[in-house]
């Protein structure tokens, strides 16, 4: 290696220790310091490693080094005790290391023993070597980005982003117990370990991301903050699939894919799946080159100048590295999903911060600069007023504009106020018992009267909002919350209006509420069949959520099926009619109904056969046609958008356009709710592209897309719909550029990516 290209990198390695340090010093938090601290490790490491390299073409070219060698091996010696264990487990790899070992190892990272690092190495430079009088020498300056204006700001940015975040967090990550205001779910077992590595990984490149979209554009920062996003995504890749490699070796590390194969039980299918359906080794090896050479490593190679390293971080560091990331932490996010164990349950929800409650450390919480005052480690818990007005109105600002915590924190302030407020009036109900009657007593409050009022009001928005709060304040007592509707349906002159109200009131009412059964079964026999459609669904959704839980505890019907409903869905006409038994079948796809699926399997089963036979006569299938085939087959796999689509484009419908209209809008309108299964949601998205809507069918389908890495089929799906929505032609053409990238693509597949090409540029 030539002295020249040596001393360049040297300069380099300090400069990039000097702006680590920086940065940790100014982090929010002692976590973020961490993080970020990790980047001085390495290079320090790094530092050595040239340093060492250096010492023989010094001797050839007859300088003295004997101060020189000391000074560098007491930097190596003092590396070694302090932060050599760091390097290797958190920084340049991430491996196995006991918990308890592991927590003492990062907690071990402190400003003052990186800072001793940072002026062992600059005295080593602006002294040992500067005595030597080597040719090419160029004096150490301290950047300036650590004494910027700009930088300052936007670090006071990124600060106050943080801390305006949910102090308390139920997380899943290796280090977890390090953090204050902090809940770790944590556990013993192998796959454990190897999860919680995974989503400490997540989370650092989730901080650095965010801190390089304020920090991005000085770029001597963002070199590192891509170095250290490219370090860490090989590492999580390493940690996700088992990096083939000799056994013996150092950096052997068993991945996620091989834990699952061994336990019994478990399997690797979603990895696997996405391994042979994607270009994973070839873009793995290309980003852990990038690693070797500026990531973990320095590139020592003498024909390789710093500027041509640099140039390839630019380059291979930004959006290609974001893209892999994302479909890794997707497969990531899916095995742990479609696990039939709950092992992996836990590393989904990492993160989860429940509003209004105060955390305290695990575990002994070390600061990592003891000069520096950083975010409290408590929090007050909130305690509102619950008969405030003032606080009604903060409150429902909160829900109406605020982020998800911020709505979270209003859903609970108003189920508190709808459970605990001033009582306005007693509402009774009289519950018929056959041949006796059981009376109740129900409060209607001062919340009520607030959320009435936001209903009664001539901004759209504002009942909008108040509608989607009484629907996710329903789990305190959904009478009163009923009673309000009733009263905005009342009120309202228009019948859209009380199709709305009768809408919600499926999702909140139960029974007994005679106020709300008068008015949905007068609903259901208006002339206006698609409001009757909703209301026969909100009874139906009220009947099964009511009754469902007697019919389990009691094993019997208590109101039959074909008393309530039955008859009101034979009173519509065709295609409403087969609309409704859709919706209704649909119903038990809901969460809240599909509890009670067992208890109203008889119900189900007649809903079924009524799609059968109804389908049958309208479109004059017989039983031998391979169109009722394939409807019996998606109506056992409950796919009741895909029914829709089949019997809209496929089979004879009468008076098909207007038929189609309906039936297809009742999957847009969420009347006609699709399975869990991605063949179930690609029908439903299919139903919205044939109405035209692909703004919206593009949204689903990439969310489809985002949820199902390992599905080739899949990401073309999203790219198709993507080139119908009107400007989104650049996003398409990155959307197919990534696809080429990260895919294996079979000459149909290139084919089709061609053709959506051809297409957008038309």
């Amino acid at each position: 290696m030539s002295l020249s290209t040596s001393l360049d990198k040297l300069r380099f390695i300090i400069e990039e220790m000097e702006i680590g340090l920086f940065l940790a010093r100014h982090a929010p938090d002692d976590f973020i310091a961490r993080c970020l601290a990790r980047h001085v490790i390495i290079r320090t490491e790094n530092l050595i490693e040239h340093l060492r390299r250096l010492r023989r073409p010094l001797r050839q070219a007859g300088y003295q080094d004997r101060q020189f060698n000391q000074h560098k091996e007491a930097l190596a010696n003092e590396f070694g005790v302090h932060q050599g264990t760091a390097r290797h487990k958190f920084s340049a790899h991430v491996q196995d290391l006991e918990l308890a070992h592991a927590i003492a190892v990062w907690n071990n990272i402190e400003v003052i023993t990186l800072n001793n690092f940072v002026q062992m190495a600059k005295r080593i430079y602006e002294h040992d070597l500067y005595e030597m009088d080597i040719p090419g020498y160029m004096i150490y300056t301290t950047p300036g980005v650590v004494s910027s204006e700009a930088v300052k700001v936007a670090l006071e940015k990124y600060t106050a982003e943080v801390n305006a975040r949910p102090h308390g967090e139920f997380c899943s990550d290796w280090l977890s117990l390090t953090r204050p205001n902090t809940t770790s779910i944590l556990g013993g077992h192998p796959i454990h370990t190897r999860a919680s590595q995974l989503s400490v990984i997540r989370r650092w490149v989730k901080e650095q991301r965010q801190l390089l979209k304020f920090l991005g554009g000085h770029l001597l920062i963002r070199r590192i903050l891509k170095a250290r996003i490219v370090t860490d995504v090989v590492s999580f890749s390493d940690c996700l699939i088992t990096r083939p490699i000799a056994v013996d070796a150092p950096q052997r590390l068993g991945g996620l894919d091989q834990l699952l194969q061994r336990e019994e039980g478990l399997d690797a299918n979603v990895i696997n799946d996405y391994l042979a359906a994607s270009n994973h080794g070839p873009l793995l090896e290309q980003l852990r080159d990038l690693r070797n050479r500026i990531g973990a490593h320095v590139s020592n190679n003498s024909s390789e100048p710093l500027h041509d390293i640099l140039r390839s971080l630019e380059e291979l560091g930004g959006e290609q590295t974001f893209n892999f990331y994302e479909l890794l932490l997707n497969v990531f996010t899916k095995t742990c999903k479609n696990q039939c164990s709950p092992l992996l349950m836990p590393y989904v929800g990492d993160g989860y911060s429940p509003p209004g409650t105060e955390f305290r450390p695990a575990a002994p919480h070390t600061p990592f600069d003891e000069a520096v005052q950083r975010r409290p480690s408590q929090i007050a818990v909130d305690r509102a007023d619950v008969n405030s007005i003032a606080e009604y109105h903060k409150y429902f600002k909160m829900w109406s504009t605020g982020d998800d915590y911020a709505r979270e924190i209003a859903r609970r302030f108003f189920t508190e106020a709808s459970l605990h407020s001033k009582v306005v009036k007693q509402l009774r109900e009289t519950e018929s018992l056959g041949g006796s009657a059981r009376y109740h007593r129900k409060s209607f409050r001062e919340a009520h009267v607030y959320l009435q009022d936001r209903l009664q009001g001539a901004d759209l928005a504002a009942v909008k909002q108040a509608l989607l709060l009484i629907e996710a304040i329903k789990r305190g007592d959904p009478y009163p919350l009923a009673e309000v509707l009733v009263n905005y349906a009342d009120s309202q002159a228009l019948l859209h209006n009380k199709t709305v109200a009768a809408r919600y009131l499926g999702l909140v009412a139960g029974w007994p509420h005679t106020r709300t059964f008068e008015f949905l079964r007068s609903l259901a026999d208006v002339n206006y069949p698609s409001t009757r459609v909703i209301a026969i669904i909100a009874l139906f959704q009220i009947y099964v959520r009511s009754e469902g839980l007697a019919n389990l505890n009691y094993r019997t019907q208590v109101t039959p099926f074909a008393d309530v409903i039955e008859p009101l869905v034979e009173s519509l006409e065709q295609p409403h009619k087969l609309l409704c038994t859709l919706a209704l079948a649909s119903q038990f796809c809901v969460e809240e109904q599909a509890v009670f699926e067992k208890a109203y399997s008889g119900v189900n089963e007649l809903l079924q056969n009524n799609v059968l036979s109804q389908v049958q006569r309208l479109c004059g299938l017989s039983l031998q046609d391979v169109g009722y085939g394939n409807l019996k087959h998606l109506v056992a796999t409950r796919d009741y958008p895909g029914v829709c689509l089949l019997v809209c484009t496929e089979l004879m419908l009468p008076d098909s356009d207007r038929s189609s209209e309906i039936l297809l809008g009742g999957v847009r309108d969420h009347l006609i709710v699709p399975a869990g299964h991605s063949g179930s949601i690609r029908h439903a998205i299919c139903c919205l592209f044939a109405l035209k809507f692909y703004q919206l069918a593009a949204i689903a389908a990439h969310r489809l897309a985002k949820e199902h890495p390992d599905d080739l089929d899949l990401q073309m799906f999203y790219v198709m719909t993507l080139a119908h929505v009107s400007g989104a032609r650049g996003q398409v053409e990155r959307e197919v550029a990534r696809i080429r990238q990260q895919y294996v693509l079979d000459p149909e597949s290139k084919r089709s990516l061609t053709e959506i090409c051809t297409l957008i540029a038309i």
